[in-house]
């Protein structure tokens, strides 16, 4: 998945003369946000400078870089943008502060937003909610979840009704007990005969896609700020 933000200068599209003007520009900008474009297409040196987003993003790195890609994927569109600075409208030497800006904004009818914004939109975007399963032969009620930045699947299964008494037991992803090779599986696996009849709820959080698993297989702990509320 491409993730650029384009800044500065160091590109340029090929066959014009022109190649600093807002026209050009514009284009080499349209040109490296295509998922068509070929190296051929572009001359160097240039007057666009491409930059890299952290793969986290803001949740990561706080840069420009990562604010732009994030906005372009929160609105579902190619996560490709451009970043710029304004210039003061009372001094041309200096920046725009935020009070030019939220006047540039109203003006030209635009949006105004902050990092700090994006940060918490993403963070309460993480983790998804993918679905419920009624489970007729245990019983219980399966809750299955998908955390949008790793691409770990998360299950949680309610035996009884929710409530803020029950203390689950978190398994914290190791595959090896969906094979019976850690002693973690006996653990879950008496988790959930204890919920069964007392009930409760197991957690079992799943390993990030290409990830490594995380220390501490089979941890419990009781319901609070450590867990979520998962529905």
């Amino acid at each position: 998945m491409r993730r650029y933000c384009l800044h500065g200068c160091s590109r340029c599209s090929r066959g014009h003369r022109y190649r600093d003007s807002a026209t050009e520009r514009s284009r080499t900008i349209r040109l490296l946000g295509a998922a068509s474009t070929l190296p051929g297409d572009l001359a160097r040196p240039g007057h666009v400078l491409g930059a890299r987003a952290r793969q986290g993003g803001v949740l990561e790195h706080r840069g420009p870089a990562e604010v732009v890609v994030d906005l372009m994927g929160e609105a579902g569109v190619s996560r490709v943008g451009v970043f710029c600075g304004l210039v003061s409208p009372s001094d041309p030497a200096a920046m725009a502060s935020r009070e030019d800006a939220h006047d540039f904004a109203r003006k030209y009818g635009l949006c105004v937003t902050t990092t700090e914004e994006l940060v918490a939109l993403r963070r309460a975007a993480m983790v998804v909610f993918c679905g419920k399963t009624v489970l007729e032969r245990i019983p219980a009620t399966r809750y299955a979840y998908r955390d949008r930045c790793s691409g770990a699947n998360h299950a949680v299964l309610v035996y009884g009704n929710r409530g803020d008494g029950m203390a689950p037991y978190v398994h914290v992803g190791c595959e090896l007990s969906d094979f019976g090779l850690c002693d973690c599986a006996e653990r879950i696996k008496k988790s959930m005969i204890d919920a069964s009849r007392n009930g409760g709820m197991v957690i079992r959080l799943g390993v990030p896609t290409g990830g490594e698993e995380p220390e501490g297989c089979g941890r419990e702990f009781p319901i609070g700020d450590d867990v979520a509320d998962w529905e």
